[in-house]
């Protein structure tokens, strides 16, 4: 294993780093042709970010009501499904009148 050092990076100089930044920043308004772009674009995500998570705020509050929602549609579904088995258990082969007219020697029907 090799030794893990303590020495931690220098500070850097406060007037080197500020000058550095303000070539980056003269470097964007070249690019954009526009001072300040970089300023006006974070100002522009502020009101966005409001929105989101008011949005958040608003589907976090409803999930509750949307669980529900689905339990009971679970709910309903499975009774269907039930309904459905019992019905086509219980449904009678019959001849003219009855609710069906099939062959009762066919595949399908040969567990009724």
């Amino acid at each position: 294993l090799a030794p893990v050092s303590t020495s931690r990076p220098a500070i850097p100089d406060r007037q080197t780093f500020q000058r550095s930044l303000s070539e980056y920043n003269d470097q964007i308004a070249v690019f954009t042709n526009e001072p300040g772009k970089l300023k006006a674009l974070r100002e522009q995500k502020a009101p966005l970010r409001a929105k989101r998570e008011e949005l958040k705020r608003k589907a976090d509050a409803r999930k509750p009501e949307i669980a529900e929602l689905r339990r009971q549609l679970d709910s309903k579904v499975n009774l269907i499904a039930v309904i459905s088995v019992a019905v086509l258990f219980s449904w009678k082969v019959g001849g003219e009148g009855e609710i069906g007219n099939y062959d009762s020697g066919s595949e399908f029907f040969k567990f009724v």
